[in-house]
């Protein structure tokens, strides 16, 4: 959980509606389809590190890069996510403009990352989950405690959060966005971290634990949207949170800031410790076996600590350009569940396709996005680009399997 959970839930409740805390909690179902289906099977791979290595068992050299490749682009949208939020309470709670907090979240997020490790990164994030859930529960029961008292200043607050269908969106943009999130989004860095579990059992109750707690913040960050609102209709979606947190008491407030800034920077170290994993080991191993294992391990170790700066630096401009902290999140799915969704779920369950089939699926999924935000959608009202790019992934994928089968049989025979 970070600032795409945090900032992200309250910011689409802010402007769009209530219909945005439905749509978020496909979210904790998908963790039913990845408990039931996925966390027992991953274990068969329990030797190897990435999702990069896996995809390789499956389709070979491609695969591993690839999705390393994928990786990487899905990890720099999650920590510019994080930088953007970390420039954003530097904004509110200290003044310095957003800009330069960006620069400054990004050099202590470097430093920060420099040093540890993914097996850190876990034992540090228990204790900010706690401070982070104490301080928002507390924020919570100030805003309902108060919400009554202001709601009858605000009718424009009551009719607009009355009503489950947003203004600003289609019932079939909000059905899209709920099927996105419907989607089992399993990324490198929640492999990483099944792979360390000690067992089946172990690895599927975090799974259910973590998706009930999704849904109990879920409606916490989308009541404090709704709150702001009420206290503020004019206020910049970006700033909800930094502004809900200096509306309390200076202990709650204390409690937060501390809370937000464990939280955005633990999840911003958890993506840039995956993200050098991708690059290192997905995408550069591959092309290295001819390197003594002595030379490899020094090269993977200095090529560890400067991809820290690079994606550090990388983040950084893109924080700079983006507006909303959700859209960012959105946006950077579209590198990763048109390409690599669908073959890696169909790996894990055993349908053994061919390293032809996975390039097919991947060009196709990746042509139907850029072809949909170029030309297609053109209007908020439209689904989004994921849906079909997913789509045309599965579609590919399965005809390119089977007609490989139905040709194989006959080409034996000949």
């Amino acid at each position: 959980m970070g600032a795409g959970s945090v900032f992200g839930t309250a910011e689409k409740v802010f402007t769009d509606g209530i219909c945005y805390l439905f749509i978020l909690l496909g979210y904790p179902i998908s963790k039913i389809f990845i408990a039931k289906y996925i966390c027992p099977r991953l274990f068969e791979f329990k030797d190897m590190i990435s999702m990069g290595e896996i995809m390789g068992s499956f389709y070979g050299k491609s695969g591993q890069i690839i999705t390393g490749i994928a990786g990487i682009f899905l990890s720099l949208g999650f920590i510019s996510a994080q930088i953007s939020a970390i420039g954003y309470l530097f904004y509110f709670l200290i003044g310095i403009p957003h800009f330069y907090g960006i620069i400054i979240g990004t050099f202590i997020l470097i430093i920060y990352s420099s040093y540890g490790g993914i097996k850190s990164i876990i034992r540090t994030n228990s204790v900010q989950f706690i401070i982070l859930s104490v301080g928002f529960l507390l924020i919570s029961y100030t805003a309902l405690k108060n919400i009554e008292a202001i709601r009858e200043y605000s009718p424009h607050a009551v009719s607009k959060f009355s009503k489950i269908t947003s203004p600003n969106l289609s019932v079939l943009k909000e059905i899209s966005l709920f099927l996105v999130f419907c989607l089992p989004f399993v990324g490198p860095a929640f492999v990483q971290r099944m792979l360390m579990t000690k067992d089946v059992s172990q690895a599927k109750k975090a799974v259910y634990i973590t998706g009930g707690l999704e849904t109990i913040f879920y409606c916490i960050f989308a009541s404090l949207g709704l709150f702001a609102f009420i206290l503020k209709p004019t206020l910049d979606p970006n700033l909800i949170i930094p502004f809900i947190i200096d509306y309390q008491p200076i202990f709650i407030k204390g409690i937060c800031v501390a809370g937000m800034f464990a939280v955005v920077m633990s999840s911003a170290d958890a993506e840039m410790n995956v993200s050098s994993i991708s690059l290192v080991h997905d995408v550069l191993n591959p092309f290295l076996s001819i390197i003594s294992s002595k030379d490899l391990q020094k090269f993977e170790l200095i090529t560890l600590r400067s991809a820290v700066f690079l994606f550090g630096f990388i983040a950084a401009i893109i924080s700079t350009s983006c507006k909303s902290i959700f859209d960012v999140i959105i946006g950077v799915l579209d590198f990763w569940g048109p390409v690599v969704l669908i073959p890696f779920f169909s790996g894990i369950l055993g349908l053994q396709a061919s390293t032809k089939t996975f390039l097919y699926s991947v060009v196709a999924g990746i042509i139907t996005v850029l072809i949909w935000n170029l030309f297609i959608q053109t209007d908020i009202h439209l689904i989004e680009s994921l849906v079909p790019g997913v789509l045309a992934n599965i579609v590919v994928f399965f005809v390119s399997h089977y007609t490989e089968q139905i040709r194989t049989p006959k080409l034996i025979q000949t």
